[in-house]
């Protein structure tokens, strides 16, 4: 290896250094460093390491600071989610999850009123979501279920049915009436044993809204006064 006199200026002793390299039978070593300092503080002090994995680091007085792998590998920090069905997108709708199952689904878990979750399912140009089928119904039990964080020992949310312009007359948001006085007008119902009951838990309000357990699907009257979470679709 060559070495350079103590009086070569501290500016030329890289260029050197950079061109003995070249020269044959000076190989570098692994953990060989060049070590550089500006003493005016306007430049960077750099460690080279050759052999193994070459990094560069620049963290100089005064200069930028940096790392450049030379490994010819890349880490990307991120994630993105597939559109499409049972797509998860936390991001695709402010405030609320959107999902994908043949259509958008918007799943809300700030607790709302059925009145203040129906407006703002209408402000996203959407609706309170209407069940048609089993299959339907489990899926959105089952993504509420998986999504929810709060305490509730049985957690339901609202979903886009209820009786408040005739008691007993049970339509969904888009005008649909699928139960009438205990029996079936509909093709799709999954009540929970002994509902609806006009009954609430709840000390102020009639049972008058549609819910859905979180736990098994199944639905129960409530108060539209409760605050729950809420589902939206597409009108």
């Amino acid at each position: 290896m060559r070495r350079f006199p103590s009086s070569v200026p501290g500016g030329l002793l890289p260029f050197l250094v950079a061109a003995s390299l070249l020269l044959s039978g000076c190989p570098l070593a692994d953990h060989y460093y060049i070590l550089t300092d500006d003493p005016n503080g306007s430049g960077s002090s750099g460690m080279v390491e050759a052999g193994g994995g070459p990094d560069i680091l620049l963290a100089g007085r005064g200069g930028a600071s940096g790392a450049v792998g030379a490994s010819g590998a890349v880490g990307v920090s991120g994630a993105v989610g597939a559109s499409g069905t049972g797509g998860d997108n936390a991001s695709g709708i402010e405030g609320c999850v959107s999902l994908t199952n043949g259509h958008e689904y918007a799943f809300c878990f700030t607790p709302l009123t059925q009145a203040s979750a129906r407006a703002d399912c209408t402000d996203r140009g959407m609706t309170l979501v209407v069940i048609e089928d089993q299959a339907e119904n489990d899926w959105i039990a089952k993504a509420l279920s998986e999504r929810y964080k709060g305490d509730s020992d049985s957690p339901r949310a609202f979903i886009g049915a209820n009786d408040v312009t005739t008691e007993g007359e049970w339509r969904w948001a888009n005008g649909n009436t699928f139960w009438r006085n205990g029996a079936v007008i509909g093709q799709f119902i999954n009540w929970s044993v002994g509902e609806p009951n006009d009954e609430s838990p709840m000390s102020v309000g009639a049972a008058d809204c549609l819910t859905i357990f979180l736990l098994d699907g199944t639905w129960a009257d409530l108060s539209c006064d409760a605050e729950l979470p809420y589902v939206c679709e597409p009108r």
